[in-house]
Parts: structure tokens; C-alpha cells; sequence
């Protein structure tokens, strides 16, 4: 299987990272019972949680459960989750600091005189590295790449991005894998959602991707392109020739085929053009 290489992580470029994979994890819940919040103010002090997935109509009815991707299928009314790309680890530290904005973020919806039980919460750890300095923590799940994360009185659920099932289910995980193949088929798969903002979302991704690895420079070209043709249909022919010179318009057809979709006052027309052509050439 195929990997990027490492490349040094700026502040920017590590924020660029957690805000593309909040506004996918908003996107791949539009149009359900819930909400997500993207890079969440939890503290007095900047501290940012990268996601809060929260509940605002009945979902426990809801069909399109089974279609979120693995790890996500049981969601609660708050979901807390944080998320390591490729550049990070998720460590003990991490741990300690999700359960931190637990915490404050908790203490908030109760100032706000919410009170919600613990049992409302979900926390969650996405993570492109297996944690093997956790793995003592660490309890394996039915699903590959799924694990119940025990940390005193508190279960996370964690997700690893480079174990996860390759189902289309998942393409979520995939774009954020770090794996080549991976991240080409579920581009692929997004362009063609009619959702703009995750055309977007992907775009931007790829762009990242391409920056940082050469190899990914043609699935940017690439998913540009195919979005274009999947989506040219919204437009009318005249928006579409607008875009295009006469002469490029004209060149992809023989003149045999543009005689046929004449009218013959039209090549009457024409040919009357030509002939003058022709007579004020000679003149010349």
C-alpha cells in the first residue's frame, strides 16, 4: 500500500488540516438530526476542539444511521471529538485534553442551565496512527480500525484512519488516510455529490495533498476536471459556448458536419459570404 511522505507541520498548515476535516465531518451530517460546530472555543484561554457533532431533532428513528461512517453509527446528543492527522500522535496529553474540554464544554451548556447527564456525551479520537503507546488503554471493536478507548471512568471511542475498512461507507476516513489509492477513489466518489460546499471541502483537500506530495498533483487535476463534467449539465449550451472562442467551438467539427446542421437558407447565406470572400481577394 502506498503512503505519503512526512513533511514538517506549520501551525498553519496543522490548522488547515482540523478545519477541512470539521467541515467534512459537517457535511457528511447535513441533512441529519444533528450539528456541527468546527473549531469550538471551549476555554477562557484559546483552546480550540476541533469538532462537536450535537443532536437537534429525534435521532434515534433516524435511516440515515447506517450510512455514517464507521465509528459514528452511535452517536449521542453531544459528541466531542478530536482529531490527529498524519503530522500528529495522538498521546496520552491528547487524551487528558479531550477529556478537558469535556469538562468546560459540559460546564458551559450547564451555566446555560442545560444540565445535560454524562450519559449524553460522546467523546471521540481520530487519529491517522495506531496509538501503540495506548495500546494498554485500547480495546478492539467488530469493526477493523474501530477501538473502545478506557481512560479511568471515561470510554472513548477511537478511530484509526490507516486501519479502517476500505467500504465506500467510510470515504469520510478515506480523504483524511494519508494513503494514495485511499484518498484517489473517495475523491472520485465526492465529485460526484451535488453538494457544492464538499466539492469545495475536497478541492481544497487535494490541494494540500498535492503541496505536500507531487504524486497527488494529477488526482487534483483529475477530480477538477471529471467534478466539471459530472456537474456540466446545470448549465445551458449558451453558458457553456460563452466560454469558448468561435473558432474553438468550430474546429472540433468537418465542415461536411457543420453543413448538415445548416438550414439551406442558412448555406445559401454562406455561400453568398464566400463568393464575396473570394471576389474581394482577387481584387486584391
Amino acid at each position: 500500500m502506498q503512503h505519503y511522505t512526512s513533511h514538517p507541520l506549520t501551525p498553519q498548515r496543522r490548522r488547515q488540516w482540523h478545519r477541512l476535516f470539521g467541515l467534512m465531518v459537517q457535511q457528511q451530517c447535513h441533512d441529519s438530526p444533528y450539528r456541527v460546530e468546527v473549531e469550538v472555543d471551549v476555554a477562557k484561554v484559546p483552546q480550540f476542539l476541533d469538532v462537536v457533532v450535537i443532536e437537534q431533532t429525534e435521532a434515534s428513528d433516524w435511516p440515515g444511521a447506517a450510512t455514517l461512517p464507521d465509528g459514528l453509527t452511535q452517536l449521542q446528543r453531544y459528541n466531542l471529538m478530536t482529531f490527529k492527522s498524519h503530522h500528529e500522535s495522538l498521546t496520552d496529553w491528547s487524551i487528558k485534553e479531550l477529556i478537558g474540554y469535556y469538562v468546560s464544554y459540559r460546564k458551559q451548556l450547564s451555566e446555560a442551565g442545560k444540565r445535560p447527564p454524562q450519559s449524553d456525551f460522546g467523546l471521540y479520537a481520530v487519529s491517522h496512527h495506531y496509538p501503540q503507546k495506548l495500546a494498554n488503554y485500547l480495546t478492539a471493536d467488530h469493526k477493523t480500525g474501530i477501538y473502545q478507548l478506557q481512560w479511568g471512568s471515561d470510554t472513548i471511542q477511537l478511530i484509526v484512519l490507516s486501519q479502517i475498512d476500505t467500504a465506500p461507507r467510510n470515504d469520510l476516513w478515506h480523504l483524511f488516510s494519508h494513503q494514495i489509492e485511499r484518498v484517489r477513489q473517495a475523491s472520485q466518489r465526492y465529485r460526484q455529490h451535488p453538494n457544492e460546499i464538499i466539492y469545495g471541502v475536497v478541492q481544497q483537500l487535494l490541494e494540500i495533498y498535492s503541496e505536500e506530495e507531487p504524486d497527488m498533483a494529477y488526482t487534483l487535476e483529475q477530480f477538477t476536471k471529471e467534478f466539471v463534467a459530472d456537474h456540466l449539465n446545470l448549465l445551458s449550451a449558451d453558458e457553456v459556448l460563452q466560454r469558448y472562442s468561435p473558432d474553438e467551438v468550430l474546429q472540433r467539427y468537418s465542415p461536411d458536419e457543420i453543413a448538415e446542421h445548416l438550414s439551406s437558407e442558412a448555406l445559401q447565406q454562406l455561400l453568398l459570404r464566400l463568393q464575396q470572400k473570394k471576389q474581394n481577394n482577387w481584387g486584391e
